[in-house]
């Protein structure tokens, strides 16, 4: 038994001798995610680049499609107009990449995977990627320099698709090496009319020429945004983009941040958002942001609420218990009010193909990151929640509250049920937590339900609120006469 037991402690002590604790600071610093396999296994196409492929994790993948190993090539061709544009060699930008290439480390510990493969094979696609995406940022904020040059302004379905590539969770590249790459000079850079073609062997030069019409990274990265698919409302900014800390050109163009520019090339028309103020980790985390930050409610303060909501009933059902909806005035879709008097408010949503990819990969995006708070996640649980049956989606596209761009109730029922169902169940701030409990109270409340039931019956059209009201008079009018009989004979 002695023996046993000694077998028994070096077997472990083999096993647990390679055993290292897991460094915390480098799990803080993970942001860019695979989607977990219950989660993708629904549509995975929306969590996989149709186009063009960003990062390491769809790089060599057995199933990348002929369009993205194809667009590898495309991506040299943006990469070279960079060189052109910020008049720099391949030796100078390798120079000022060696700056960066210092934080090798941290940039390979924002992905939570592995990534296999030498570092000089590593910064060689992270620096290819990162500029193809600031020089296609920069043309899609002055498009009528390149528009007749670039064969991607010529097909806006390329563009729309790429931006959606550019919106999925597992095609990310860190913001701050977007961020910093960008800033490779001190001046913002200029806008040529050279094709994308065109060669340069010029070095770097300190020029004296305008550049301040060029917008910074941040706020290009928000016009991108903002001119991109139709699925949410709008797009503005807390704040004006010119101040008296940035200069202007002749004519009047602000300098921008790159996180604004990011912000107006990939901001989508179904949502209404703001910049965020804080740069984000990569541009998942940038469109959630701006649509949390243009929300009157302060989600950022918010705690999980101690009562446990797990249904809610549906919007058919609470119509049908007198509920009133009502379409709101404000702009962000994550504004729902109940009023006392039972009237749900909710801000207009687009729905259409745009909508489910960016809401599936934000949703993916919480339920990966430790530290994010699952406000996207509660809304659509909401949602799923409010739409069980296509009678509950012509409910709330009547009240305009849903926009169905595909006129089909059936496939927004199937579409939400099918992303509820890969994630689970969040625990709700006390905010939605207060509005599922005050929808299922007014349902349940039997008084609501029998006044429902009598307006229905009774004041349901013109014609039939005209004659209880015409009934109700005759039954006074009954009354009055009776009792002016009885007062006459006594």
């Amino acid at each position: 038994m002695e023996g046993q037991l000694n077998d028994l402690e070096k077997k472990w002590s083999k096993m647990l001798q390679n055993v290292t604790a897991p460094n915390i600071d480098e799990i803080d610093k993970q942001c860019i995610y695979k989607v977990p396999s219950n989660i993708r296994k629904s549509t995975p196409k929306a969590y996989t680049p149709q186009i063009v492929s960003i990062g390491p994790y769809h790089r060599n993948s057995n199933k990348a499609t002929e369009s993205l190993k194809l667009n590898e090539s495309l991506k040299l061709k943006y990469v070279k107009a960079f060189l052109n544009r910020r008049k720099l060699s391949e030796k100078i930008l390798v120079a000022k990449i060696k700056e960066i290439c210092e934080n090798i480390n941290i940039i390979r510990s924002c992905y939570a995977e592995t990534i296999e493969g030498n570092n000089v094979d590593f910064l060689t696609m992270i620096f290819v990627d990162a500029l193809f995406i600031i020089e296609i940022f920069l043309r899609w904020s002055d498009p009528h320099v390149w528009e007749e040059k670039d064969h991607i302004m010529l097909k806006p379905w390329m563009r729309l698709e790429i931006k959606h590539d550019l919106m999925i969770l597992e095609n990310q590249l860190p913001f701050f090496v977007l961020e910093q790459l960008y800033n490779l000079t001190n001046e913002p850079p200029s806008i040529t009319n050279e094709p994308l073609s065109s060669t340069t062997n010029e070095s770097f030069r300190d020029t004296n020429e305008s550049l301040r019409d060029t917008p910074s990274f941040f706020k290009m990265c928000v016009n991108c945004i903002r001119t991109g698919t139709t699925c949410f409302n709008c797009i503005r900014t807390k704040e004006p983009l010119t101040s008296t800390n940035e200069p202007l050109t002749g004519t009047n163009k602000p300098i921008l941040s790159f996180c604004q520019i990011c912000f107006n090339c990939l901001k989508s028309t179904s949502f209404e958002t703001e910049c965020p103020e804080e740069s984000p980790k990569h541009f998942t985390d940038l469109l959630r942001s701006s649509i949390i930050s243009s929300s009157k409610i302060d989600h950022g303060n918010q705690t999980e609420s101690k009562e446990d909501i797990k249904h809610v009933y549906s919007a058919s059902q609470l119509m049908e218990a007198g509920l009133e909806f009502k379409v709101s005035p404000n702009k962000s879709f994550l504004d729902l009010e109940l009023s006392e008097d039972g009237v749900l408010s909710m801000p207009s949503l687009n729905i259409n193909a745009s909508t489910y990819l960016y809401l599936r990969n934000m949703v993916a995006y919480e339920s990966c990151h430790h530290s994010a708070t699952k406000i996207i996640t509660q809304y659509v649980a909401i949602l799923y929640f409010l739409i069980k049956t296509e009678k509950d989606v012509n409910v709330l596209a009547d009240k305009k509250i849903i926009v169905n761009w595909s006129g089909d109730a059936n496939k927004v029922v199937t579409v939400i049920n099918n992303l509820a169902s890969s994630m689970s169940m969040p625990d709700f701030t006390p905010y939605y937590c207060s509005i599922c409990s005050g929808l299922n109270n007014f349902y349940e409340n039997p008084f609501n339900k029998y006044k429902a039931i009598f307006v229905h019956d009774y004041f349901n059209t013109p014609w039939k609120k005209a004659s209880t009201i015409a009934a109700i008079v005759l039954l006074l009018l009954t009354f009055v006469q009776t009792v002016c009989s009885i007062i006459s004979v006594v």
